[in-house]
């Protein structure tokens, strides 16, 4: 999938939040796979390019992050680097949901 439709912000934070994820996987055991993922995300964004599923992957992990983003008034976002998050979902959703249309009329 070709992200290159966002702008430049917009993938530097999906990126982020990759990051994000693979540092909570790291952490852990046996996340391996995740980790390999994650990593790839927050590589690949940068330069607008990602497979479906891991576009899905993201904007998946994206939307569970703005979750507890918004519901825990205890974090704190000191570089404010995630307060666009709930502007760049939609836009993100809106390729993966375009995404299915344009294969059927190619096929």
């Amino acid at each position: 999938m070709v992200l290159i439709k966002l702008p430049w912000r917009e993938r530097k934070l999906i990126s982020d939040v990759a990051k994000l994820y693979c540092d909570i996987a790291i952490n852990g055991e046996g996340f391996d796979d995740r980790i390999r993922q994650f990593w790839r995300i927050s590589m690949y964004v940068k330069i607008g390019l990602l497979s479906d599923e891991d576009t899905r992957t993201i904007c998946t992990a994206m939307e569970s992050f703005y979750e507890v983003y918004q519901n825990r008034p205890a974090y704190k976002d000191p570089d404010g680097s995630f307060r666009n998050l709930g502007k760049v979902i939609p836009k993100l959703r809106k390729l993966l949901e375009d995404r299915p249309a344009k294969s059927e009329k190619n096929g």
